[in-house]
């Protein structure tokens, strides 16, 4: 029950945070935006993660306080979804709530993205905590794809601005409800630790987060900045995994006009299935033949190279989207 109110969160949050990007041309006909301000949402997001990292790690770092970091950000994830039932007006009342309802969504992104893996070693015996992590972890995945496909799907891309208006208001209801039911959930029951420690080592480690305060949390922060190896390896994975993720949420912002909004969803669906199962059988390559520095480079160069040719396409140095036969092209 617990990994599964905590999916819910993770997928609800990566969708939120992901909701407007894939419907930037619709949003366009209902609100007088640019493509700037409605990248500025994903934007928006980013920021107030990194603003409530600290804050974030020390409650779920601290005995007892793992169900207040987690109910704090399913009650963000729900706050956001209730103010985005009142932008119905194109007026600065109405971009305002959106940018809050953004920030709001943002702030529950650390446990998101960073509490599976509390989650697994207090509730899970060892057998089964890889298991635990690796289905947390892909909540967020899947909560992105879900927003590329069915954001498409229910707001298409039409020319009547009411019917757009409409449209987005019922998807609107349609996540407000989704995040209403997994809070519900959670205050039902989503406990700090189980009656019974899995394991002697989760035992050991709550009897350590007891002791834990907010002088050591800082020591560990100190001494995690000044690992020069660690920030080596922090830099390249926010790079790659940021401009990806952040590119895909503002696909049809940044591709227009040469392919439509449904057609920018289903190429960011597709690319974020297919990076998961990759990422999957990567995992096995590595565990399998211990390669872990060479292939992090390689596909580092990988990420690189196909970065650089979406800017080549846009810029219109190498042939782009505009010269292909794009019949279809939403099925590939």
């Amino acid at each position: 029950w617990v990994l599964f109110v905590f999916f819910g969160m993770s997928l609800l949050q990566a969708w939120m945070w992901a909701l407007l990007g894939p419907l930037g041309p619709s949003y366009q006909k209902v609100a007088d935006v640019s493509d700037n301000q409605i990248n500025a949402f994903v934007i928006w997001g980013n920021a107030a993660a990194l603003v409530v990292a600290f804050p974030a790690w020390y409650l779920q770092g601290t005995e007892g306080n793992f169900r207040w970091a987690f109910l704090l950000s399913m009650g963000a994830v729900f706050l956001g979804a209730v103010l985005r039932l009142f932008t119905y007006n194109n007026d600065g009342l109405t971009f305002a709530l959106y940018n809050v309802s953004f920030v709001l969504n943002g702030c529950a992104g650390q446990v998101a993205m960073t509490g599976g893996t509390r989650l697994a070693q207090s509730f899970f015996p060892l057998s089964e905590r890889v298991m635990a992590v690796a289905v947390s972890t892909e909540a967020n995945a899947v909560g992105q794809a879900a927003s590329y496909i069915f954001g498409p799907l229910l707001v298409p891309d039409t020319d009547a601005a009411e019917d757009v208006a409409r449209d987005l208001q019922r998807y609107n209801w349609i996540c407000f409800s989704l995040c209403a039911l997994c809070t519900l959930c959670a205050f039902a029951y989503f406990p700090s630790k189980p009656p019974t420690a899995p394991t002697l080592s989760a035992e050991d480690r709550g009897r350590a987060m007891a002791r834990y305060d907010f002088v050591e949390f800082c020591s560990e922060v100190r001494q995690i900045l000044s690992n020069r190896s660690l920030l080596v390896l922090f830099v390249p994975f926010g790079l790659v995994t940021g401009l990806a993720a952040s590119l895909s949420a503002n696909l049809p912002q940044v591709l227009k006009p040469q392919i439509t909004q449904t057609q920018a969803g289903l190429i960011a669906f597709f690319g974020t299935v297919i990076g998961n199962i990759g990422g999957v059988l990567v995992g096995i390559l590595v565990d399998r033949f211990k390669i872990h520095k060479s292939l992090i480079v390689w596909l580092t160069a990988a990420a690189a190279a196909a970065l650089l040719e979406v800017v080549l396409v846009v810029s219109g140095v190498i042939p782009g989207l505009s010269d292909w036969d794009m019949q279809g092209a939403g099925n590939v």
